[in-house]
């Protein structure tokens, strides 16, 4: 309530206002001496000549036709969109009824809001505001810089601003530098100059002679910092030297060649205009880009002024580097251009401690890590060593040759159990590196020690057997093996021995010739030059192979022809047997086995010592014997025998065949599986003809429990089906019903009953079901009838048909078939089908009521098949077909 009142008392006092601007016009008109003054139709038009600073608006004026008072027109505009603190301009008439006002001194980059105003008296009458943005400031454009008067020492540049960017620059001048190449332009981090006076123009002093620079102009407003298009000029030649330094002039393919410390360069003097050259050489400097002999590091060089070198020492790796060859007159000294070269990274190598890996009385086998850049160059590696601690190259030393990045070399010539010291090394470009020192005795040498051998792989008459010299004494092993004895309990060399020829440390004998079940005493030996070290005996008994033993046998789900055995391998045998094949035999004899000649084998496929198989071809209730074996090396085992007796099966048995839904183009059924005769039932449905018919078609059945269910489609409407259910066993057929059935009705159409006030007693004609037969894989029968004209005049008919998922067929969404022969029946050979397609099909028929439809019908072609020959049929009668 309180908004609708506040909402009524805005609105009035609009209206209150509006009265009061306009009343000084309408008060002009109760006095025939006085002007008529009346609102005029204000329009605020788009701006034009939008700069940085200014604009023009731009509106028009509709005055009234009835007023004869005086208005002035203006322009309002403001930062603000409500024109607040608004400033006023006065508008200039133009053409017609436009006025337009120009301003200046606007904001670049700054959005404004204007409107057309008209002011008659103290009242004032705004047009609908609009807004621009001015253009957006920038840093100053320049021209390209001009340098003039260039001799050694000095150049005269110029230029000019050719657009200020909207601020006039508070600063301006060029910014020069050496010409490097590939390096970046000069900004005002570089050299610069600033004009005196109005002139853009300045003088360089102090240049260097014959020397190449870059220049740009540039200048600064409010905006930012602009740069002109650089410009580059050199200086006039001095009368010093002329020098070129590595990659140009005729040493342009003759490059620095760095090295992590050191660099050799070359120089040339091109020009020494009649004085003798004092002296050359190079001058160098990681940090002044143009390194000079009193500033900076030199190197003179000693061969011949027209073309010299000399090589840098004493560098420092994977730094950059500045140089130019000099050569010095009476006049001065003169430079090449600078030189840019970057040292090498140090080739250094980085050594673990090293360790002694093998030590004996005389030898010592040392290893140690290397890690070094790929860049690195492995010149030599190996191990120094001598009796004092760091030794170096210079004193003894084993190279090693291989390209691991590892050391390892072995010292010979050693004194048993003296001390040594070693270290691992390696030489690369840049000098010789070092692992820590190590110290290290050989060895005092004693008889080899050897470990508790293993005895493994027992067999009836053999074994092998496995043990590890723990240390060889210090000493080579001269043999090494193991000794042993059925009679000895602690056997030794002068028993029996089998020697090892296993490398390293490792011992491993296979005994042969052993006797089956015995019991024997084994020790494992080394020697060498010291004496025969043996190791702790170990006892073992050679096993003695039988046949598998089996236990577990069961026979289980015996039925009339097949049952299911299983059993279990309680023993192999033996160690190292292994099963050959396992399995049962079946007999009605006492003890079947898989050599009597008549027992039933069956092989397990299994390969565990649990197994089972799978017994048939069995006879109906009969008694067997049964036993499960394995055959191994030695033999065939058996289980004790089982008996079982197989039972008998035979047809199944039905209840009544009971019609659960009959619709007017399906019939559902079902039956009970009373009994299933003991056997698998492997087929089950419904067979059903038409009553009339002689050919039965096949419905598959659905098998839940005991249940067999299942529906009969594409039938007749008010049709009889002679029907009956089946199941099928390995002991033949069952069947059950054998009845007549009825289809349902159709319900009625809409056009079965004439609607009120259609007496003409004309209906749509009355289709039936289309017959489908003869159905290929590319081509189907079609036949149907006209049931009824229903008192109208048929002028059209034929079949409609489409793809089974376009749902029922209809003029809309089908392929027209129309038959032109004459009389009610209709028939036609449906080809360019796809094979194994399902589609849908119905007849109709046209007359002055519209189109009758028949019940749709569904097929599916048949797959792929060999196409019938030329004189298998007749050709198909030829009919006019319309799509």
């Amino acid at each position: 309530m309180g908004q609708q009142y506040a909402f009524k008392h805005a609105h009035v006092i609009r209206h209150v206002c509006m009265l009061l601007f306009l009343l000084p016009f309408i008060m002009g008109c109760e006095e025939d001496k006085e002007p008529s003054v009346y609102s005029p139709t204000l329009t605020t038009n788009s701006v034009t000549g939008l700069s940085r600073f200014g604009a023009t608006f731009q509106g028009t004026v509709m005055k009234h036709p009835g007023s004869t008072g005086e208005l002035k027109i203006g322009f309002l505009y403001s930062t603000s969109a409500s024109l607040s603190n608004a400033q006023e301009v006065n508008a200039t008439p133009g053409d017609g009824n436009n006025y337009t006002a120009t301003v200046q001194g606007l904001k670049p980059g700054e959005k404004y809001y204007y409107c057309i105003f008209a002011r008659s008296g103290k009242s004032v009458i705004k047009g609908k505001s609009s807004s621009f943005s001015t253009e957006d400031a920038i840093p100053p454009s320049l021209s390209i810089a001009e340098a003039t008067n260039v001799t050694e020492y000095s150049a005269t540049l110029s230029a000019s601003i050719t657009d200020n960017g909207g601020y006039e620059p508070t600063v301006r001048g060029f910014a020069y530098a050496i010409y490097i190449e590939n390096a970046a332009e000069p900004t005002l981090d570089d050299n610069i100059k600033l004009p005196f006076g109005d002139d853009f123009t300045v003088e360089l002093t102090d240049l260097v002679a014959n020397t190449t620079y870059i220049v740009r102009p540039y200048a600064t407003n409010d905006a930012g910092t602009g740069y002109g298009e650089s410009v580059k000029f050199t200086t006039t030649q001095q009368k010093i030297p002329m020098v070129i330094a590595n990659g140009t002039g005729s040493l342009a393919n003759k490059p620095v060649e760095a090295v992590a410390y050191e660099a050799v360069c070359l120089g040339a003097v091109t020009q020494d205009h009649g004085f003798t050259v004092e002296e050359y050489g190079f001058c160098y400097s990681t940090e002044s880009r143009q390194p000079t002999v009193e500033s900076s590091q030199k190197v003179q060089a000693m061969d011949g002024a027209q073309r010299f070198s000399a090589t840098l020492t004493g560098l420092t790796a994977s730094t950059k580097y500045y140089m130019r060859a000099y050569a010095k007159n009476e006049k001065g000294i003169g430079y090449s251009s600078t030189v840019e070269f970057t040292t090498d990274k140090e080739q250094v190598v980085s050594l673990t401690q090293a360790t002694v890996t093998a030590l004996t009385s005389s030898t010592a086998t040392i290893t140690a890590l290397m890690a070094y850049e790929t860049e690195s160059v492995i010149k030599e590696k190996g191990i120094c060593y001598g009796k004092d601690p760091n030794p170096t190259v210079e004193g003894g030393k084993v190279t090693d040759s291989s390209t691991e990045q590892k050391v390892t070399a072995t010292i010979t010539g050693l004194t048993e159990g003296d001390t040594y010291h070693a270290r691992a090394y390696a030489i690369t470009r840049d000098g010789t590196f070092y692992s820590g020192d190590i110290q290290f005795n050989t060895e005092t040498t004693f008889a080899p020690t050897v470990a508790q051998p293993r005895v493994y792989d027992l067999t009836e008459n053999g074994a092998k057997v496995k043990a590890t010299i723990s240390t060889n004494g210090g000493l080579e092993v001269t043999e090494k093996g193991v000794c042993y004895s059925s009679t000895n309990s602690k056997p030794t060399l002068e028993d029996t021995k089998a020697i090892s020829t296993e490398a390293d440390n490792n011992i491993l004998v296979n005994l042969g010739d052993l006797q089956g079940g015995v019991t024997y005493y084994v020790r494992a030996f080394a020697t060498n030059a010291k004496g025969t070290g043996y190791s702790t005996v170990e006892q073992f008994t050679t096993t003695k192979h039988t046949e598998p033993t089996l236990n577990g046998l069961n026979v289980i789900n015996i039925k009339d022809d097949n049952a299911q055995a299983s059993a279990n391998i309680a023993n192999l045998g033996g160690d190292g047997e292994t099963i050959k094949e396992r399995g049962f035999v079946v007999s009605t004899g006492s003890n079947p086995s898989v050599d009597d000649g008549y027992s039933l084998k069956f092989v397990s496929k299994d390969t565990k010592e649990a197994f089972t198989a799978q017994l048939t071809g069995l006879s109906y209730n009969t008694l067997y014997n049964i036993r499960a074996y394995a055959t191994n090396n030695v033999g065939t085992g058996y289980s004790q025998a089982l008996s079982f007796e197989t039972g008998s099966s035979s047809r199944a048995t039905l209840g009544e065949l009971i019609c659960t839904k009959s619709e007017a183009h399906s019939l559902s059924f079902s039956f009970e599986v009373t009994n299933t005769g003991g056997a698998e039932l492997t087929a089950q449905g419904f067979k059903w003809r038409k009553s009339g018919e002689s050919e039965y078609t096949n419905a598959p059945g659905t098998l839940t429990g005991n249940t067999v269910t299942g529906t009969i489609t594409g039938l007749t409407e008010n049709s009889g089906y002679y029907v009956y259910g089946y199941v099928t066993n390995k002991n033949g057929e069952t069947t059950v019903g054998h009845n007549n059935f009825n289809t349902a009705k159709l319900p009625p159409g809409e056009d079965d009953n004439p609607t009120p006030g259609d007496n003409d007693g004309v209906k749509k004609p009355s289709v039936s079901y289309t017959n489908i037969s003869n159905i290929h894989s590319t081509y189907v029968r079609l036949s149907a009838n006209i049931e009824n004209h229903n008192n109208g005049t048929i002028h059209e008919k034929g079949f409609i048909w489409c793809t089974n998922d376009q749902g029922e067929p209809s003029l809309e969404n089908g392929i027209k078939i129309i038959i032109s022969t004459e009389g009610d029946s209709m028939s036609y050979l449906l080809t360019g089908l796809s094979a194994g397609t399902s589609y849908r099909v119905c007849a109709y028929a046209i007359n002055e009521k519209g189109i009758g439809y028949g019940s749709s019908s569904y097929f599916t072609t048949e797959g792929e098949k060999e196409e019938p020959g030329g004189g298998d049929n007749p050709p198909p009668t030829t009919n006019t077909r319309n799509k």
